[in-house]
């Protein structure tokens, strides 16, 4: 019961951690800001991932995934969005000049995260060489986007194996496979979420937190992402939306879905953040960075 009682102080304390540092703001923006990254995103996930695979491949079960997501409105509109980015490369400098747009668009959406992390961890920069943080922090973000194309190729593997396995229980005991497959399916995609958020946590924000803490974390994010997913695909995806936002309810989707992402990541940084203070390990800032805090002023 002890332990019980403890985990709900924790849950608590995140709340009220989140509820401080403006979480409206915080999501909205970052969803303003994914939605416009979003096709910069795919465009050079699908352009390295090429170099290995076929991208008509690749392009197709992105789009299906963002189609059983968010309907085939939204996924039809993206594709069109990433082809007209495609379509202006008409020669060599707009092509070298137009991959430079997208790495930084790609990346500003990064750097909206990570100053929103430091906000709820209560860290600030304190560096003069704003040219060569801004540069390295780039690189981190593009390293972010590569580790989410090779997560997200990691899910395709996972899925097909999924689908050997259900054939070969199928076989074995008929109608036995339902039940283990989507439970395997679960934990899977379970798996890759939480190492996309411990990844996020550890190494984006100016701070140092303890892997195990950064799992942590990003596991108790990676559960209620995948369960507000669930819940959210059932409600959003569905005639009603057209009806009631006509020719704009695939971008309105979009946005409803990033912004619910954004507030649960953020909770989730919250929780990190109160579990890492619980534990004693607590969060400590990186060289170029300092703790703050806000104290009211008494009138």
């Amino acid at each position: 019961m002890k332990i019980i009682t403890n985990w709900l102080k924790l849950f608590l304390s995140a709340f009220k951690c989140l509820r401080h540092n403006q979480p409206l703001l915080l999501g909205s923006s970052t969803a303003f800001f994914t939605v416009f990254s979003l096709p910069p995103i795919i465009i050079i996930l699908v352009g390295i991932l090429s170099l290995y695979f076929k991208q008509e491949t690749l392009s197709e079960q992105l789009f299906n995934e963002i189609q059983k997501y968010f309907g085939s409105g939204t996924s039809k509109q993206i594709n069109n969005i990433v082809q007209n980015f495609r379509n202006q490369a008409s020669s060599t400098w707009i092509a070298i000049g137009g991959s430079l747009f997208l790495v930084f668009v790609s990346t500003t959406l990064f750097h909206v995260i990570r100053q929103a992390l430091n906000r709820i961890w209560n860290i600030r920069i304190k560096t003069s060489k704003k040219l060569k943080y801004n540069l390295t922090q780039r690189l981190i973000s593009f390293v972010l986007i590569l580790v989410s194309g090779i997560l997200f190729f990691g899910s395709l593997v996972a899925d097909a194996s999924v689908a050997v396995l259900k054939d070969y229980l199928d076989q074995l005991i008929p109608g036995v496979d339902s039940f283990i497959v989507m439970t395997v399916s679960y934990l899977l995609s379970l798996l890759s979420v939480t190492l996309w958020f411990a990844i996020l946590f550890k190494y984006l924000p100016d701070a140092k937190i303890h892997g195990k803490t950064a799992i942590i974390g990003g596991a108790f994010t990676a559960i209620l992402f995948n369960l507000g997913k669930y819940i959210l695909t059932q409600f959003l995806v569905t005639d009603n939306i057209n009806n009631i936002f006509g020719t704009s309810a695939s971008v309105m989707v979009l946005f409803l879905f990033i912004f619910y992402c954004s507030m649960i990541m953020y909770y989730g940084a919250a929780f990190t953040k109160v579990y890492a203070e619980e534990m004693g390990d607590g969060i400590q800032p990186k060289k170029n960075a300092e703790l703050y805090e806000i104290t009211p002023i008494e009138s």
